[in-house]
């Protein structure tokens, strides 16, 4: 009698260590699920802050006079957007290749509104729609590269500087 409870026992805490082992692994794969999440709540974030920054230069001009192929305006543009980039990669730490896709659909979102916006409040419809998308793809590229870039090339001058000092 007492060798059968001894191996109903053994069989329990060898059932119990197997659900304990279960419940470890299902612990592990929520961790993973919930960084999932976090970084694509940080791409949803950098996606709106890319939409603000390529918005701001395009809503304070005139609609008849905003031109996407001038030389100024395009540097303008992208100017803001290599300041939030960085801040973005400064904060969020993303990587390089989710900057630029993220400011890629953002400066095409901002140009979407901005036609969307055009056609109903003014009344004006654009003919270059595709040309414009066109640029805000290499603007908004050009703009998540050297945000990057630009935070990568400071911290690893920050870091030479600091092992020169030792």
């Amino acid at each position: 009698m007492v060798l059968v409870m001894i191996e109903r026992s053994e069989h329990l805490v060898g059932y119990f260590s197997g659900l304990l082992k279960l419940k470890k692994q299902a612990d592990l794969k929520s961790k993973s699920k919930n960084y999932s999440l976090k970084n694509n709540n940080r791409k949803f974030i950098s996606i709106v802050v890319a939409t603000i920054a390529a918005l701001v230069p395009i809503s304070t001009a005139a609609p008849h006079q905003l031109n996407f192929s001038e030389p100024l305006f395009l540097l303008l543009w992208c100017s803001s957007g290599i300041l939030c980039a960085f801040g973005t990669y400064l904060y969020y730490n993303l990587s390089v290749r989710d900057m630029i896709g993220t400011f890629v659909i953002g400066y095409m979102l901002a140009v979407i509104l901005r036609f969307v916006a055009d056609i109903i409040v003014n009344n004006i419809a654009r003919t270059n729609l595709s040309i414009t998308l066109f640029y805000a793809m290499l603007v908004g590229a050009v703009a998540g590269w050297a945000g990057s870039a630009l935070w990568i090339l400071l911290r690893k001058s920050t870091i030479k500087n600091k092992k020169n000092r030792k």
